[in-house]
């Protein structure tokens, strides 16, 4: 299996059809990442369920069209884990063990992203 990259400019290139309309969005995204975040872990601290599960579904949809296939995939695995518990509306201990790993590595994500954007825009 294919490692997943940080950034696929091709993958941006092939959903929006235009690689600068790929590149302009990675930006959007770059730049609105600190407010998703700091959205998600207040949501997380407060124990907002709801808000957490909308917080982390909006994060989601942005990386569909953003060209950060690694970050897109923690944000789904976090979805995932979050709609595992709507149906009882209230998670129990092992869902928010669940939620939490899944946090880390959404923000791990986020953080090595932010890292190699800065990179490549100084080459």
């Amino acid at each position: 299996m294919d490692e997943l990259k940080h950034i696929d400019l091709e993958h941006g290139k092939r959903v929006v059809g235009d690689e600068e309309i790929a590149r302009n969005l990675l930006k959007m995204l770059i730049d609105n990442l600190p407010k998703y975040l700091s959205s998600i872990r207040n949501s997380r601290s407060d124990n907002s369920w709801q808000q957490l599960c909308d917080d982390v579904h909006g994060l989601k949809g942005a990386t569909c069209y953003t060209s950060t296939p690694l970050l897109h995939e923690s944000a789904s695995r976090l979805n995932h884990a979050l709609s595992a518990f709507q149906s009882n509306n209230v998670p129990t201990e092992d869902d928010i063990s669940d939620i939490d790993h899944h946090l880390s590595g959404l923000y791990e994500s986020a953080k090595l992203l932010t890292a190699v954007y800065a990179d490549s825009s100084k080459k």
